[in-house]
């Protein structure tokens, strides 16, 4: 297995729903959750909507990754700032290594760190190895 990295940017609220973010973003999501819903019996609900992004291929480019994603955001930047009262963001970059040691390379240019900062978003790094 080689290292991989997926990127996901999750909006977290308790009043707006999925179906209204994808509509008032016009980004269509790779996944999304209803407070209350749960998936398996037995299952906690959740406890909030949840409409989540995600970016990744088999190669450890998580700077392509990452401006891929902004790319994908660009557009409804103001969109998002203007609703962030109403909800959470996060971004969370999962990276998987391989078996052989490595020291995974983890670095944001600073666009992209701006447009994350503006819109109010919080970056999470988690490492599996």
């Amino acid at each position: 297995m080689n290292s991989t990295v997926e990127i996901y940017f999750s909006i977290r609220s308790d009043t707006l729903t999925p179906d209204y973010l994808t509509n008032y973003l016009k980004i269509q999501p790779s996944s999304f959750c209803m407070k209350g819903d749960v998936n398996r019996k037995g299952q906690t609900p959740f406890l909030e909507n949840v409409w989540t992004i995600m970016v990744n291929n088999n190669d450890f480019d998580m700077e392509g990754l990452m401006q891929k994603l902004v790319d994908i955001l660009f557009e409804s930047k103001l969109k998002l700032i203007k609703i962030s009262h109403q909800c959470l963001y996060d971004v969370e970059c999962v990276v998987h290594l391989d078996s052989s040691p490595t020291t995974p390379i983890i670095n944001y240019k600073k666009n992209i760190v701006q447009f994350f900062a503006e819109i109010g978003a919080d970056l999470g790094v988690e490492v599996y190895a």
